[in-house]
């Protein structure tokens, strides 16, 4: 993942929105935001400034050109703890999703004998 798809992604995370209500207010589609978030496409410079002022964030910290080491170390601290916190909830959900496969497994199982 890029530095600015770190940021697109912290930034939409801590609105409470999805890649398809961004991609929605940007005029383009989930998967062309998803890729930005992902690293694997970068938005144009429209896109850059449409983006820094719907996240009320400045063109130069998307970029990554902060004005102090300080205020990048924060950011990118924030940012990769956002990104942990979304990979628990995944670990959670796959968690959930194993337990009920199981359940049903046992029972399945159970009426076997």
């Amino acid at each position: 993942m890029s530095a600015l798809g770190n940021k697109l992604k912290a930034l939409r995370k801590s609105k409470k929105l999805t890649q398809k209500e961004v991609g929605l207010k940007m005029g383009i589609t989930q998967v062309n935001y998803g890729r930005w978030e992902t690293g694997r496409n970068e938005p144009n410079i429209a896109k850059i400034i449409l983006l820094a002022n719907f996240y009320n964030v400045s063109t130069d910290y998307l970029l990554g050109h902060l004005t102090t080491e300080e205020d990048n170390n924060f950011f990118s601290q924030k940012d990769i703890l956002l990104i942990q916190l979304e990979d628990i909830e995944k670990l959670s959900n796959e968690i959930e999703e194993r337990q009920q496969v199981l359940k049903r497994e046992i029972i399945h199982f159970k009426k076997m004998f």
